[in-house]
């Protein structure tokens, strides 16, 4: 029990310094794709080209220097895909790594009414920089991780200009290939699953939705307390970009190590569940247990040969002296070997 007690103090402890060390490195991981392709739209979505185009879509001349203006982005953005809403018109331009839409970018047409345009007016009412936001374009029939920045002059809000990251591929190069037992995903601030290995986990279209409709973070949860707890760790983080938290939760029925770091540069939390049964496992305790077992049999062994030779042995010369005597045999000889309480014994005996 004792020694079952000991290991389980050892495995939390090295499995919160293995959360601590794997949320850094997911999170170092999945800026560096990220943050640049963030850096790039904002750059984009401060061209005064792009801004002149969008305030006089009609103009041709306009609309030339826009498109080369994108698509000289588009070579440059890793998913090789750009789009721009005119925020007068609603107008959606769009193409992707394949050129499949040269000459033809115009696709379709926003409408305030359409809950599939939602996240446009959303995006434009919350105002700020760049926003991400896992989506399905109906129209497009594609599923990105969407990066969605504001084109803005003194004037106000112009369109919303950006490109996006191929779900799949994010979530093969960045959420998984962590070793078995360790699971990461991202949240935004309201705890809402952006990015898991569970695409069913995800929540998707999550500027649009009512707080009580999305797929969080907390209801994998199993206590309120524990909700409780992650909230206010949540927002403790919030306030100092850079830390790392750890703690035991049980998610969705399972004792699990949880590690937290938010992620200032894009809003979210990265998050690392980690099962310590698998990773660190009793088995791997084994040898030591049997190095103890061993130990202390070599140590009985020891102790038992010592106190045959100091104690028993005497003993049993003199209860073997006193049942010859016992008996009417007088001739007795106790050979004393030491001076201690039981060699005086058998000398005064």
């Amino acid at each position: 029990i004792a020694f079952d007690y000991v290991i389980r103090d050892v495995t939390n402890a090295l499995g919160r310094s293995a959360a601590e060390k794997q949320v850094l490195n997911d999170r170092a991981r999945s800026l560096v794709p990220i943050v640049k392709e963030i850096t790039l739209a904002e750059r984009l979505s401060n061209s005064p080209a792009m801004l002149a185009w969008a305030r006089d879509e009609a103009n041709p001349k306009r609309k030339q220097q826009g498109l080369a203006v994108l698509e000289s982005y588009r070579k440059a953005f890793r998913d090789g895909s750009y789009f721009f809403v005119v925020d007068k018109s609603g107008n959606y331009y769009f193409n992707d790594h394949a050129n499949k839409y040269a000459g033809k970018q115009l696709r379709y047409t926003l409408k305030p009414d359409d809950p599939k345009d939602g996240w446009y007016y959303s995006t434009k009412a919350k105002g700020g920089g760049c926003t991400l936001n896992v989506d399905f374009d109906r129209e497009l029939n594609v599923t990105k991780l969407w990066i969605n920045c504001l084109l803005k002059d003194e004037t106000g809000i112009a369109g919303i200009i950006g490109t996006g990251l191929d779900l799949s591929s994010f979530i093969n190069g960045v959420v998984k290939g962590n070793e078995p037992g360790v699971a990461n995903m991202f949240i935004d601030k309201d705890g809402a699953i952006q990015a898991h290995p569970n695409l069913d986990a995800i929540d998707f279209r999550t500027l649009t939705k009512q707080p009580d409709a999305k797929k969080t973070i907390f209801s994998l949860i199993s206590t309120e307390d524990e909700r409780q707890t992650l909230k206010k760790t949540m927002a403790s983080l919030a306030q100092s970009p850079g830390s790392v938290s750890t703690l035991f939760m049980n998610i969705e029925g399972q004792r699990q190590l949880v590690g937290l770091a938010y992620v200032k540069e894009i809003g979210w939390y990265n998050v690392t569940v980690m099962d310590l049964d698998k990773i660190i496992s009793s088995s791997h305790f084994l040898p030591l247990a049997l190095l103890v077992l061993v130990s202390i049999v070599i140590t009985v062994a020891i102790i038992g040969g010592v106190l045959n030779r100091v104690v028993l042995a005497p003993i049993a010369k003199l209860d073997t002296s006193v049942q010859a005597m016992k008996e009417g045999d007088y001739r007795i000889d106790i050979k004393v070997d030491s001076n201690d309480e039981i060699g005086r014994l058998a000398a005064n005996f």
